[in-house]
């Protein structure tokens, strides 16, 4: 014959009984949503205009100097797209409930792409533009970023793993659909 005995439910920090029934979720306001999409563009839009103060504008003198700018542009806001898919995903509360998992998750998707197609770009016009500056062919210039410019191997070290990434994913898609 066995015995069991019940424990009363105890307290939690608040004072409340633990068994009570679970809170509803905050309702967030429809606005949130609306108010996010406008601070992530208007940070966009304020990293442009960094690059635009910083004389982005006024090195697009040369067919170097066009390379070497939009390089920069482009490598400014491939930066700024990773961020925030790093907070897309973050699971910050409000951000959640206001879009929602699967909308969180397909914005996520598109800012990855975009980010990523970004980079890529960034890393083919300022290696050609600074090619072009320097009378040098592409290899010579991908040899003399990586063994004389300060922080290129952890860069490339850092756009090999996130190609790895980008790969993975596209495989492990094609996997699932067969």
């Amino acid at each position: 014959m066995s015995t069991q005995v019940t424990m009363p439910p105890t307290p939690n920090r608040l004072g409340a009984s633990a068994a009570a029934a679970p809170r509803e979720p905050r309702v967030i306001p429809s606005w949130w949503r609306d108010t996010s999409i406008v601070v992530a563009w208007g940070l966009g839009l304020f990293v442009v205009a960094l690059w635009v103060t910083n004389g982005g504008i006024a090195g697009l003198t040369s067919t170097s100097g066009v390379l070497d700018e939009s390089g920069r542009l482009t490598g400014l806001i491939a930066s700024y797209l990773l961020l925030l898919q790093v907070l897309l995903m973050a699971r910050v509360p409000f951000v959640e409930q206001a879009f929602g998992q699967d909308g969180l998750t397909r914005l996520h998707r598109w800012v990855g792409f975009s980010s990523f197609t970004l980079m890529l770009a960034h890393i083919a016009l300022i290696t050609l533009g600074y090619a072009a500056d320097a009378h040098q062919s592409i290899w010579g210039q991908i040899v003399d970023f990586t063994l004389t410019y300060p922080a290129m191997l952890l860069a490339l070290a850092g756009t090999v793993a996130l190609c790895l990434v980008v790969m993975t994913r596209h495989v492990g898609r094609v996997i699932a659909t067969r």
